[in-house]
C-alpha cells in the first residue's frame, strides 16, 4: 500500500496493484522477510490440570538444592548443606516450598506430613 501511495502521487500505472505483487513477489529478499512461520500443534492438556477439583488435591514433587544455610549466631556459627522440596499445585499452579535436611526417605516424608499438615 505504500509503495502503491508513493508511485501514485506522481504517476498513473494502469494495473500498478498487480505489477508491484509480480515484482514483490520476485524479490528473494522479501519473499524471505514475508515468510509465514508454521505453528506447531499443541498437545491436549492432561485430564488432572484441566478438571475442576480442590486446589493441591493434584501434586507434582521435585527437590532443589544443595543450598547453604548459616545458623543466625553472632558466634561459632555452623553452616549447613539444605535442600528444598518443591511442591506444585496441577490445578491452581501454585508452589509450595519445604525445607529439608537431607536426601533420605525420612527427611521426606517429614517434609511430605509437614506439607498434609498445612494444606
Amino acid at each position: 500500500r505504500v509503495l502503491t501511495a508513493i508511485i501514485g502521487r506522481q504517476f498513473w500505472i494502469i494495473s500498478l496493484r498487480s505489477l508491484i505483487r509480480s515484482v514483490i513477489s520476485k524479490c528473494t529478499r522479501c519473499v524471505r522477510m514475508a515468510a509465514v512461520h508454521p505453528q506447531p500443534v499443541m498437545a491436549d492438556l492432561p485430564r488432572s490440570r484441566v478438571s475442576e477439583c480442590r486446589p493441591f488435591s493434584r501434586v507434582g514433587i521435585d527437590f532443589a538444592g544443595p543450598l547453604k544455610m548459616k545458623e543466625n549466631r553472632l558466634r561459632k556459627s555452623r553452616e549447613y548443606k539444605v535442600y528444598i522440596a518443591v511442591f506444585i499445585c496441577f490445578v491452581v499452579k501454585a508452589v509450595h516450598l519445604e525445607v529439608v535436611s537431607d536426601l533420605s526417605t525420612n527427611a521426606f516424608l517429614a517434609a511430605l506430613d509437614r506439607f498434609v499438615a498445612r494444606r
